[in-house]
């Protein structure tokens, strides 16, 4: 039986369409579209190239599939004026908290030295109406969701969500500062990966760690396709 990682609601008119899901239920439409080998027919070049492409990377699914998507919940509008960025939405989050709207900010001298922001006037935030909670000595990386055409980056952080129970929200900037239109509702915000927390010490390798190197790599040589696949992938499940 596998960890369990729970997403408590804050908000109550939050619409179920728009709960947070296994990253493995929103693999982008540019990842459906694209084929498995380029000009959509398999080769192999003289060389012993196939024509695969990122379709057959499992690294890549991995990543765009690991752990859970949150998604915006409601249309936000964004455009701009006198240089300053703009944001509108239909309702706020409404619950037994009370209201809140779900882009809030912080001023510019809380990130006046990060790269991105330090000449922003500040930067904006998603609220995010989940309580996020895991079991006892495991922490939540929030990223930007990885493999998608985003106009904008969240600010990657890692919360230990077995002790902290309160919301995480999201401060984001976009990569065009002058962005403007519309983030639909259900727009993927923030990718939660559970990881389970442990001490590490770096160390260098030697000539025994080179040997396994070598080994890997004969086997690599044995197989055109899919070896990755084949002899070294482990199944990750985020259900």
């Amino acid at each position: 039986m596998g960890k369990n990682i729970k997403f408590v609601s804050l908000y109550d008119n939050v619409l179920e369409m728009f709960y947070p899901k296994p990253a493995v239920e929103c693999i982008p439409d540019w990842y459906k579209l694209q084929t498995s080998y380029s000009n959509d027919k398999k080769s192999i070049s003289a060389d012993g190239q196939v024509n695969l492409t990122i379709k057959r990377c499992v690294p890549v699914l991995d990543a765009m599939t690991a752990g859970y998507i949150i998604s915006t919940c409601m249309d936000i509008d964004v455009s701009r004026k006198n240089n300053q960025t703009y944001f509108k939405w239909a309702t706020p989050f409404i619950g037994q908290f009370g209201s809140m709207n779900p882009i809030m900010f912080h001023g510019a001298d809380q990130v006046s030295s990060y790269p991105q922001l330090k000449d922003s006037g500040g930067v904006a935030k998603f609220i995010n109406p989940w309580s996020i909670q895991t079991p006892k000595g495991y922490s939540a990386m929030f990223i930007t969701p990885m493999h998608r055409d985003l106009p904008f980056e969240i600010l990657p952080g890692i919360v230990d969500s077995d002790t902290y129970s309160a919301e995480v929200n999201l401060p984001f900037f976009f990569k065009d500062p002058n962005w403007t239109g519309i983030i639909p509702a259900g727009t993927p915000i923030a990718q939660v990966i559970p990881f389970k927390r442990d001490s590490w010490e770096m160390s260098m390798g030697d000539d025994k760690d080179r040997e396994k190197i070598i080994e890997s790599r004969k086997i690599k040589n044995i197989f055109f396709v899919n070896v990755y696949r084949k002899m070294f992938w482990n199944k990750k499940s985020f259900k």
